[in-house]
C-alpha cells in the first residue's frame, strides 16, 4: 500500500524559517507493503498507517538536529538526507503478529508510557518520526481510540495528557490546592489547567500573552517577576519550563510546597535564551528553609492517559485541536505549529485525504 508522507531537509534557498533555520518541505508516497509481511513473523508488533500527526514543544530541537546542513548526511549530488518529525499521532492499523490483540481496521493513537515498559518495547514516547506515514510499533505503546474521538483530536491528545495527569497525580494536587501553572498557552499546560478544572483546583495561570483566556477557577497572576507576586502565595506550581520559571515558582510556593516540572525551553543552540534560574545559593536556601519539595516528571504512565481520556469522555476537556492543516498546506502547518504566538493548543497535520474530522 501507497502511504503518504512528509519529510523535511535544510536548504540553501528560501524556504520555511526556524529559529533562523531554512527548512523545506518534502511530500512523498512510501510503501507499506515490506512491513506489512514482516510483522507476521514478529511478535506483539503492530504495522500503523499514520493518518494525521502533530508536534510537541521537543520536536523544534529534533528538527533542528535532523535539518542542519553541517550534520546531515549528504549524498553523491550533495543534498542534504531527509528527516522525519513528529511525536504524536492517530493512525490504522494495516498489519499485526499473530498474538496481538489490535487488527487490521482498527484507529489507534500513541500511548507514551513511562517508565514502565512491555517486554520487547521501549518506554517513553513511541517514535520521533510519525511524518515517515508508516510505523512499526509495539503493541503496548498503543491505545485504540474511542469511538466518539475523531482522528485529528486522537493525534493532538496523548502525549500533553498524559504528562498532565502525571503531574497532577504526582504532585499531590487535589481539589483544595492552590496551583501556579506557568507558560498558560503551551500545549502541556493547557492541559494541565483543564484537568485542574476537572477536579476543581483553584488555579492561577502566567503567559507572555496578557490576553490569555481564562477557565473558571482562574486568576491571572502578574507575573514571576512582577513586585506583587511577592503577595502571592500557592501550595503548587506546575511548570513546563524550569530554565525560564524556577526561580520565581520556588519564591511563589507556600511553606511545604511542591514544584513540578517536565522540561525546558532551551532546547537547542539556536533556541538561545536568558533563563530566570536565579541565584543558586538564593535558590537552595529557599528550597530548604521553605522545606519545599522539588520533582522532575518524564511523560506519564498508560492509566495516566486512560484517566485522561475518560476525562475527556465525560466532557471535561475539549477535544478540538487548535487548527487542521491537510498534507499540501505542511508549510502553513509548520508555520502555525512553530511560530505562531497567536496559537493555543495543538495543531494538526492530516497526512491521510480520507481522515475523519
Amino acid at each position: 500500500m501507497k502511504c503518504p508522507a512528509v519529510f523535511l531537509t535544510g536548504t540553501d534557498t528560501a524556504g520555511i524559517s526556524l529559529y533562523g533555520r531554512e527548512i523545506r518541505a518534502v511530500p512523498v508516497q512510501v510503501e507499506s507493503r515490506r512491513l506489512e509481511d514482516r510483522v507476521l513473523t514478529l511478535s506483539g508488533k503492530v504495522v500503523v498507517r499514520v493518518d494525521a500527526l502533530s508536534c510537541n514543544y521537543r520536536d523544534r530541537s529534533l528538527i533542528l538536529q535532523g535539518t542542519d546542513p553541517q550534520a546531515v548526511h549528504r549524498g553523491p549530488a550533495n543534498e542534504p538526507s531527509l528527516t522525519a518529525f513528529g511525536s504524536e499521532f492517530c493512525g490504522t492499523v494495516l498489519a499485526a503478529s499473530p498474538d496481538c490483540r489490535l487488527t487490521p481496521g482498527q484507529r489507534v493513537m500513541a500511548c507514551s508510557a513511562y517508565p514502565e515498559a512491555a517486554e520487547g518495547a521501549a518506554p517513553g514516547v513511541v517514535t520521533n518520526t510519525a511524518s515517515r506515514g508508516v510505523l512499526l510499533v509495539h503493541e503496548s505503546q498503543l491505545v485504540a481510540v474511542p469511538s466518539w474521538m475523531t482522528t485529528p483530536q486522537a493525534a493532538a491528545f496523548g502525549l500533553c495528557h498524559q504528562t498532565a495527569a502525571a503531574m497532577i497525580r504526582r504532585s499531590g494536587v487535589g481539589p483544595q490546592s492552590q496551583v501556579l501553572v506557568t507558560a498558560a498557552t503551551s500545549s502541556t499546560s493547557m492541559a494541565v489547567r483543564h484537568q485542574l478544572q476537572a477536579i476543581g483546583a483553584s488555579c492561577w495561570v502566567v503567559s507572555s500573552k496578557p490576553d490569555t483566556p481564562l477557565l473558571p477557577n482562574e486568576r491571572r497572576h502578574p507575573g514571576l517577576e512582577d513586585p506583587a507576586a511577592t503577595r502571592i502565595r500557592v501550595s503548587h506550581v506546575i511548570d513546563p519550563f524550569c530554565d525560564l520559571n524556577l526561580a520565581g515558582a520556588v519564591a511563589s510556593l507556600e511553606m511545604a510546597g511542591t514544584y513540578i516540572t517536565c522540561g525546558m525551553l532551551h532546547q537547542h543552540p539556536l533556541m538561545d535564551g536568558v533563563g530566570s534560574c536565579g541565584s543558586p545559593g538564593e535558590l537552595i536556601a529557599r528550597i530548604i528553609t521553605a522545606n519545599l519539595t522539588l520533582m522532575g516528571n518524564c511523560l506519564g504512565t498508560r492509566e495516566d492517559l486512560l484517566h485522561a481520556l475518560e476525562l475527556a469522555r465525560a466532557g471535561s476537556i475539549p477535544l478540538d485541536p487548535s487548527a487542521i492543516h491537510p498534507r499540501d498546506d505542511i508549510d502553513d502547518f509548520l508555520l502555525e505549529a512553530f511560530g505562531s504566538r497567536e496559537r493555543s493548543g495543538k495543531v494538526v497535520l492530516s497526512l491521510s485525504p480520507s481522515t475523519r474530522v
